[in-house]
């Protein structure tokens, strides 16, 4: 089978949390009514000593329910700090449940000052 785009989505931006302990959503696409794929990059460059970063990729398997699907905290500053988020499959789930199954990703900063997040991230819509 062969499997073609059929439109794609970017998502960039720059977020400083509004303070510690504060959880910022980077991407979150709405619900896909056919299959999709999406990854993407968080930079941590602006990160200096003594600071506390924890990224966090969700997924709502039900499309509704967000989970932790993966996790990492990241301290200082890091020494690879271009964290890529894996491609994912979303889109419509067979029973229809929720309308979709989704994922997103987050930062929370919780110690240092409060720093900006720069990420992007590509949404490929495929066709059905």
């Amino acid at each position: 089978m062969v499997v073609s785009v059929a439109s794609k989505v970017d998502y960039a931006g720059s977020p400083t949390p509004s303070g510690l302990s504060v959880e910022t959503t980077l991407v979150n696409p709405p619900v896909q009514t056919v299959d999709a794929y999406i990854e993407g990059y968080v930079s941590l460059q602006n990160m200096q000593s003594g600071d506390i970063v924890v990224v966090t990729e969700y997924v709502a398997v039900d499309g509704t329910n967000y989970e932790i699907l993966n996790q990492q905290t990241y301290t200082d500053v890091p020494p690879s700090p271009a964290v890529r988020f894996s491609g994912k499959l979303v889109g419509p789930i067979a029973n229809g449940a929720g309308g979709g199954m989704r994922w997103k990703a987050t930062v929370n900063q919780t110690a240092g000052t409060v720093r900006a997040f720069p990420y992007s991230a590509t949404l490929l819509v495929l066709n059905s």
